[in-house]
């Protein structure tokens, strides 16, 4: 869904106004998996991996995300989502994410919490949902989720349901921001309480 509730006009408009006015406000969430002693060669042959999903052109170019830049040879990516000035939007298939089969199962956690401009009161809400299958999650307990994290958690906030490995899963960002916001924050999100078969 691109995005909630708005025109294709309306999305149009608030590309433009986000070219011209960067005041207005955007969250920006940046997936950073951890290298540890537990995981070997993370740059040359990560274990998890991320790529650029299928709904990530269309957000693109609706002005709701920037440039897609990945990070250790694809174990991380970097996000940045345009701003509504008040305003939900979820994009379904930001980017996949996929374990090789040395993984079992895994978790998200928060790696940085939420830091930037936009406060609390303008951040309605700010999370991604992990998800497989061929339907797009509506809700936090729709089929295929194995996994939500609230990207306006603490440090370390880690989600309370796991992932199976050796399979993709989708990363659907979902935000909503109050009317008249503005500023900008960014969330860093990892991979965690990773399980080797």
């Amino acid at each position: 869904m691109l995005p909630s509730g708005k025109s294709l006009f309306l999305a149009a408009l608030l590309a433009a106004v986000t070219i011209f006015a960067p005041f207005i406000a955007y969250a920006g969430v940046t997936v950073v998996y951890p290298k540890s002693t537990h995981t070997v060669n993370v740059n040359t042959s990560p274990p998890i991996v991320f790529a650029q999903g299928a709904d990530y052109a269309e957000a693109n170019s609706g002005g709701f995300a920037s440039a897609f830049s990945l990070v250790d040879n694809d174990a991380a990516f970097t996000l940045t989502l345009s701003a509504l000035s008040g305003g939900s939007v979820t994009i379904d298939k930001y980017a996949n994410l996929v374990a090789d089969a040395s993984i079992d199962t895994f978790k998200a956690q928060v790696g940085t919490a939420v830091a930037g401009t936009l406060d609390a009161a303008e951040i309605s809400m700010l999370k991604i949902r992990l998800w497989t299958g061929g339907s797009a999650p509506t809700a936090d307990n729709s089929a295929g989720v194995c996994a939500v994290l609230d990207l306006e958690s603490a440090l370390d906030t880690e989600s309370a349901t796991t992932c199976d490995g050796a399979q993709t899963v989708f990363v659907q960002v979902v935000y909503t921001l109050a009317t008249g916001s503005a500023g900008s924050s960014t969330v860093a999100v990892r991979p965690s309480s990773i399980v080797f078969a």
